[in-house]
């Protein structure tokens, strides 16, 4: 089941299940959910299930108060560009 899951990328259920099927055909669907559950890798990339609800932005006074979106890169790394790099694109410094 490990190496099905890591073959597939960690790609989900019926993923795994159609690569299952192409070499095995006795593995019932709820043994695949219950390894699901307890991959820690897929756990973290779930997304939350509670939106999170906007209220509107009240400024007292000019630059006091801001919008800002956070992006969480730790579970989906591409190769060594961090959140720091994101920083330094969006934000360049001109001196």
């Amino acid at each position: 089941l490990k190496n099905i899951h890591e073959k597939t990328g960690h790609g989900g259920r019926d993923k795994m299940r159609y690569e299952f099927n192409q070499h095995y055909y006795w593995l019932p669907l709820q043994m695949i959910d219950c390894f699901l559950q307890c991959c820690i890798s897929c756990q973290l990339r779930k997304s939350i299930k509670n939106p999170v609800v906007s209220t509107a932005i009240i400024s007292i006074g000019f630059m006091t108060r801001l919008p800002m979106d956070l992006t969480d890169l730790r579970t989906r790394p591409d190769q060594d560009f961090t959140w720091t790099d994101l920083l330094k694109y969006f934000y360049p410094v001109d001196h």
